[in-house]
């Protein structure tokens, strides 16, 4: 059992994330507004892009495996992360309707935050076993490098990555490949136990702002894109 405080690091962690998701969305949101802004899609903005991705969903897994390991009972343990699970399902869903009302060609249908509320669900589910847990990592590796550029006539596949043809979405994650991302923070948390890692290390410090934003990165999720828009909006338009 892995017992003590919280693990600052991964909280400073996800706060720095959030901080250079933030900055991208900024100059994702800019070219709406302003021309001759730089392309978020190129250079530096592309590479900070993935580093978030990859770094928030590795997170996702890493925080799992900890919460796994502090768990007195498994069962009971598996319930709450179920009803974790499916509220976060629930905003995810509440996205997916709010993008639908104001960007219907675009909305999102299984973004990250499906991707994550589903990958909870799943990983909470085989992490006892990493036998188990590095099977479905490489399935899913697997079956994204396979299905990449696939396409699909029916809509209930997009999860699974395979889109119809001419598809189109602000933001969209399926399950293959980017269930593997998460699997592969629960991977590295148990080489990171066995390595006696997992503890706040001495050398590093705190960083009590970055540890703040971290351990709200949810909420600041859900509101940095509004607030971001609105604030282009009066700053271009009033």
């Amino acid at each position: 059992m892995i017992k003590g405080p919280r693990l600052y690091w991964l909280d400073s962690l996800r706060g720095t994330l959030i901080l250079m998701m933030v900055a991208y969305h900024f100059v994702f949101d800019l070219p709406y507004f302003f021309s001759g802004t730089p392309d978020p899609y190129s250079g530096i903005w592309i590479l900070i892009a993935r580093v978030v991705q990859y770094g928030f969903l590795s997170a996702v897994g890493l925080s799992l495996y900890l919460s796994f390991k502090k768990a007195p009972d498994y069962s009971i343990w598996l319930k709450r992360m179920e009803v974790r699970a499916f509220k976060l399902f629930g905003v995810a869903m509440a996205i997916t309707l709010v993008t639908w009302l104001v960007a219907p060609d675009a909305y999102i249908r299984f973004g990250i935050l499906h991707l994550i509320s589903v990958s909870i669900l799943l990983g909470a589910l085989i992490i006892p076993s990493t036998a188990l847990t590095g099977a479905a990592f490489f399935l899913s590796l697997a079956l994204g490098i396979y299905l990449s550029g696939s396409e699909a006539p029916y809509s209930f596949l997009i999860p699974f990555g395979l889109p119809p043809a001419n598809f189109y979405t602000f933001d969209y994650f399926p399950l293959f490949p980017w269930f593997s991302v998460v699997l592969a923070g629960i991977l590295l948390a148990k080489v990171f136990e066995h390595l006696s890692w997992l503890q706040n290390p001495k050398w590093l410090g705190r960083f009590p702002a970055l540890e703040k934003i971290g351990q709200h990165s949810l909420l600041i999720y859900l509101i940095h894109q509004p607030i971001l828009l609105g604030g282009l909006w009066i700053l271009f338009h009033l």
